[in-house]
């Protein structure tokens, strides 16, 4: 559930380092233009392609942000502690028992409505995980992690051994 809000989450940290790399690598295109045996045309499909891209990603950066700014401040705080995208805070302050999950899981249902409202829904990060590699891992890695949840199934009590409460 919310794989992909928690893909983006994840990953969320490293929008800003793929669009400066991706700033680079147009520049060294653009740049290159005259030792290129690339037909003109096609470089500059190329290289609009090559922006089209940038501005999808620029556009779940943004849409992300609002999104999380939306959030009240304590699940802000959960979620930037659990993914680490706050270059300010690492790791878990909270103790890490049922209510933290609890709370985490509400913090990401949150984020997944905030997100739906801002035009990022399912579809357009299904868009950006085949766009984008480093999205693709982290939701893989998301899925691969609710698959295993999945796969454990309703707890049974195979000892014999009646656990409802004596009641006397």
């Amino acid at each position: 559930m919310f794989a992909y809000e928690k893909a983006i989450l994840k990953s969320y940290g490293k929008f800003e380092e793929v669009i400066d790399c991706m700033d680079e690598s147009f520049m060294r295109k653009a740049l290159k233009t005259f030792s290129s045996r690339m037909p003109t045309e096609k470089l500059a499909e190329k290289l609009i392609d090559m922006t089209e891209r940038k501005k999808s990603l620029v556009r779940l950066y943004f849409s992300v942000g609002d999104a999380l700014s939306s959030l009240k401040a304590e699940d802000q705080r959960i979620l930037s502690e659990r993914y680490g995208f706050d270059s300010g805070k690492k790791g878990v302050t909270d103790e890490q028992n049922r209510n933290y999950y609890r709370k985490l899981a509400l913090a990401v249902g949150r984020f997944s409505a905030a997100l739906a409202k801002t035009g990022a829904d399912s579809e357009t990060l299904e868009e950006m995980r085949r766009k984008f590699h480093f999205i693709d891992e982290a939701c893989a890695e998301a899925l691969a992690k609710e698959k295993a949840v999945l796969k454990i199934g309703p707890l049974k009590n195979v000892s014999g051994v009646s656990l409802r409460p004596v009641t006397e």
